[in-house]
């Protein structure tokens, strides 16, 4: 029904995906302890499926001594 509704709004087919309120809480629990400390920000990035082995060893390649990657699944924190 999203999709229907997006694609009927926008005009173009838009892909969605849904996560319950258990998994949201499961992705916070993944990373709680980092997501409350006041000198790190935590993005998570929802995909669809998990991420192959080549998206993943792409990312891994952009790490910095900033940045890091970990893979929980169909996210990417």
């Amino acid at each position: 029904m999203i999709e229907q509704h997006l694609h009927g709004a926008l005009g173009y087919e838009v892909a969605t995906f849904v996560r319950t309120p258990g998994e949201l809480r499961d992705t916070i629990d993944i990373r709680g302890d980092e997501l409350h400390h006041p000198d790190h920000s935590v993005y998570v990035a929802f995909t669809h499926s998990a991420p192959d082995s080549t998206v993943c060893d792409a990312l891994v390649a952009l790490e910095s001594g900033t940045d890091r990657f970990e893979f929980r699944g169909r996210e990417v924190c």
